[in-house]
């Protein structure tokens, strides 16, 4: 869907890490999977790159990564790095660090990012999130209990960037996938 980019585990398993931590260990998998959006979301529309190379989803509650909340609900079957350092939802739908990853993957850039969204929406309800920042979202679609992929494309058109700076962000975007293809 997005240019093939490479879902890189490793680094989002960083990046969830991060929010965990500022979370105390633990999070609603609601915000977590809000708080992830708008992360990668922001990466995009500043930088011209995702952080996670997840695809975009548009769901009853709003956007997701959409291979990150496939892990959160444990869709996967086999071995998956994701497993041995983050739980399993529990039965209050809460997931949490099980061992801390590092943060070797992420650049000071990204932290301070992922430190960024945190402190603007600490505070907040998964209500707000949800609602008022979700679905407020120009690239969000109500598909109801469905879900809709959403390109990277949608996402910086919608939020008004010019066709000119979105060709640009697509050429780099398919370099960069180019070169993932050749890359460890």
């Amino acid at each position: 869907m997005n240019m093939d980019l490479k879902y890189d585990e490793k680094k989002t398993i960083q990046i969830v890490a991060q929010l965990l931590k500022k979370g105390g260990g633990s999070m609603d998998m609601l915000r977590l999977t809000k708080l992830m959006y708008l992360i990668d979301r922001e990466a995009l529309l500043r930088w011209g790159m995702p952080l996670t190379g997840d695809d975009y989803a548009s769901m009853e509650f709003g956007m997701v990564l959409s291979e990150t909340y496939k892990l959160t609900k444990r869709r996967f079957l086999g071995y998956r790095l994701w497993y041995d350092y983050i739980s399993a939802e529990d039965g209050n739908y809460t997931i949490s660090l099980l061992a801390d990853p590092s943060d070797g993957e992420l650049s000071e850039e990204d932290i301070d990012l992922i430190d960024e969204i945190y402190t603007k929406f600490e505070r907040k309800s998964n209500y707000f999130l949800v609602n008022t920042v979700h679905h407020q979202l120009p690239e969000w679609e109500n598909v109801g209990k469905s879900s809709k992929m959403i390109a990277y494309e949608d996402v910086l058109r919608k939020n008004g960037l010019s066709p000119e700076a979105i060709d640009n962000v697509v050429k780099e975007l398919e370099d960069y996938s180019y070169f993932q293809k050749f890359s460890l």
